[in-house]
């Protein structure tokens, strides 16, 4: 048998987010291959023509809108009283009902701004053994 027929390139999990009950987020794993494409998708190539060199760098909101686009694919049960764990937010502007919906643009805005949230995701999606389980 060969291992390239036993690969799978995604596989998604619904987990629990650390000290915050009922808060869930849907993630995927992404492979080496995938985190390559993101990065190559954001990258830019240039030239310097004082330097006469070529110049590249990484455009990190599109790196962040593509990364979450994969990585992330929803959560439940963020209320408002946890997004004030992760952010500052202006309170005066909440709304009655308590949670923080889902969209790929507060996914991204909760990335962009919250170290907690950006790097509990980063560490979650490169554990193997959390998308093994129940295989």
């Amino acid at each position: 048998m060969e291992l390239k027929s036993l690969l799978v390139a995604t596989k998604e999990i619904e987990i629990n987010f650390p000290d915050m009950e009922g808060f869930k987020v849907k993630v995927c794993y992404l492979s080496k291959e995938q985190l390559r494409k993101i990065t190559e998708k954001s990258r830019t190539v240039g030239f310097d023509r004082k330097t006469h060199q070529a110049t590249e760098s990484l455009d990190d909101e599109l790196f962040t809108k593509l990364y979450v686009g994969k990585a992330l694919t929803g959560w439940s049960g963020l209320k408002y009283d946890y997004l004030k764990q992760l952010v500052l937010i202006d309170e005066a502007e909440v709304p009655d009902d308590g949670y923080l919906e889902y969209s790929e643009n507060n996914a991204i805005e909760l990335v962009n701004n919250s170290k907690t949230f950006d790097s509990w995701i980063s560490s979650v999606i490169s554990d193997i053994s959390l998308f093994n389980k129940g295989s």
